[in-house]
């Protein structure tokens, strides 16, 4: 990515290792995840991959041993060697909560949280 869209990026990235079911169809990949923002996720992909931008993916996030998961319907937005963009499209509640934790604990500013917050809630038109 170019230093200018980083700049526009609306959502602060969280680089964050956990373990990750990708469900596409009835394939399950178990792959981990790079990093998560509140409007996608970034992760590994191997040469089993064969998934291509607009394609539709259903992540499972675990969280370690309290066993809760965010889970996310997610399309594809971009694919590289080694790695896939994946793009929010739905999140329940309860998901949407651990995950709205998760970056408040790693932005450590809650302000920034809340901006991030309104703009999930009412994006700006291109």
């Amino acid at each position: 990515m170019t230093e200018n869209t980083d700049n526009r990026r609306a959502f602060h990235r969280i680089f964050f290792d956990a373990p990750v079911s990708a469900i596409v169809e009835d394939a399950v990949y178990s792959t981990k995840l790079l990093d998560i923002s509140l409007n996608g996720a970034l992760i590994v992909t191997n040469e089993n991959w064969e998934y291509k931008p607009g394609d539709k993916v259903r992540l499972e996030i675990s969280l370690g041993e309290s066993h809760e998961l965010i889970v996310m319907e997610t399309v594809v937005a971009h694919v590289e060697k080694d790695h896939a963009g994946l793009k929010r499209e739905q999140i329940d509640m309860d998901s949407i909560s651990h995950l709205r934790r998760l970056v408040e604990l790693n932005l450590g500013d809650s302000d920034m949280l809340s901006r991030e917050l309104e703009h999930l809630i009412s994006p700006e038109q291109d």
